[in-house]
């Protein structure tokens, strides 16, 4: 998998799936609320990506960084060191003997919808979400379930769905299908 395809896996780790339960708004509000209240987050991750083009999924593990408003950072360290930054209106991706990768996020709607999905999801971001997304909620505040749907035909030409699992203030789980069809599953670790 190329460096810029495995950032862009790494993005779309935050799709959920259609046909959900409609939003209770006020848990919904209490678990973005809860999200947003943190200034920054350290965690570790592993990521398995299911591509219809390898016969194994790819295996990733390393640290997320977060800090608000807009910043988020996924520092893999196997199988191969990888740094993926999301920073205001741009992502670079670097890896070592390889020069530094620049992306505006305005020159790509599917950079752009999976960068907002992920920042979203991490800093409790309804609104970015929901410019991409119909939202559902599920389960109480210490085992919720949030589901994304595309809310337009540019996000479901990215996104088939996405689910975010979670624990209080905490994000445990991102599933992304793609449109596509491949998977990403991202466990995040205390």
């Amino acid at each position: 998998m190329t460096v810029r395809g495995s950032a862009l896996a790494a993005l779309a780790l935050l799709v959920v799936p259609a046909g959900a339960s409609r939003a209770d708004p006020g848990v919904l509000d209490q678990i973005m609320a809860r999200l947003a209240a943190a200034p920054s987050r350290e965690t570790r991750f592993v990521a398995d990506k299911h591509v219809a083009a390898l016969a194994q999924p790819v295996h990733s593990a390393g640290r997320m960084l977060y800090r608000k408003p807009d910043h988020l950072e996924q520092i893999t360290q196997t199988p191969q060191p990888e740094r993926l930054v999301i920073d205001g209106g741009s992502v670079s991706i670097s890896s070592p003997g390889q020069p530094t990768r620049r992306l505006g996020l305005d020159d790509s709607p599917a950079l752009r919808i999976l960068a907002d999905t992920l920042l979203g999801a991490v800093s409790g971001n309804r609104a970015a979400l929901a410019r991409h997304f119909r939202i559902a909620e599920q389960g109480p505040l210490q085992a919720w379930r949030i589901t994304l749907t595309p809310a337009g035909n540019v996000t479901a030409q990215v996104v088939r769905i996405a689910y975010i699992d979670g624990d209080g203030a905490e994000v445990r789980q991102i599933d992304i299908v793609q449109a596509n069809g491949d998977e990403t599953r991202i466990t995040l670790q205390p």
